[in-house]
């Protein structure tokens, strides 16, 4: 998450959008699960890594990617 973070601030920093510099503690957001719904679906996806791999569709279908943070930004 902080890579994505530094990326958006890197880039729309110069432009005076506000990019916050810290994550929200999980006590917060188990608290707010309580009353909002759509928190309440996010919880078990807090704190978990993902990893994508697109070593496969690169050699099967000859494709290329572009840069994630390049591709964030625009």
């Amino acid at each position: 998450m902080s890579d994505m973070v530094e990326a958006c601030r890197g880039e729309f920093g110069k432009y005076g959008y506000s990019i916050p510099k810290f994550e929200m503690p999980l006590w917060t957001s188990k608290l707010m699960s309580k009353w909002d719904p759509k928190m309440k679906e996010l919880m078990p996806m807090i704190g978990v890594d993902y990893e994508c791999d697109n070593t496969k569709s690169k050699k099967m279908m000859n494709m290329t990617y572009r840069d994630v943070k390049k591709g964030m930004v625009e």
